[in-house]
């Protein structure tokens, strides 16, 4: 297993990292390609009072979806795993 990877699925970029290699992933995050050059492609247009930034937590993850022109779209889905990124932070740290 690797500690980074990315892959081209269905349209959309995605990213993973797993320092420790165990398997869980303490960052994940998806870059939906066509909404992105959509959304360039509306630049042009205003945003105002628009939600472009959606901040959730579920249980230890916290969820950040981006939507820049506000059509419901996701732009970028970044998920990150508190308590595996705290595991991940201190097996860098461990002695063997």
């Amino acid at each position: 297993m690797s500690k980074f990877d990315v892959s081209f699925e269905g349209g959309n970029v995605k990213f993973g990292m797993d320092l420790n290699e165990d398997g869980d992933k303490s960052i994940e995050a998806t870059l939906h390609l066509s909404e992105a050059l959509e959304e360039v492609i509306k630049r042009g247009t205003p945003i105002e009072g628009a939600k472009i930034v959606d901040f959730k937590f579920e249980l230890t993850k916290m969820i950040l979806v981006i939507d820049t022109d506000k059509d419901g779209e996701k732009l970028l889905e970044l998920k990150l795993d508190l308590s595996e990124a705290f595991q991940e932070g201190t097996s860098l740290f461990k002695k063997d």
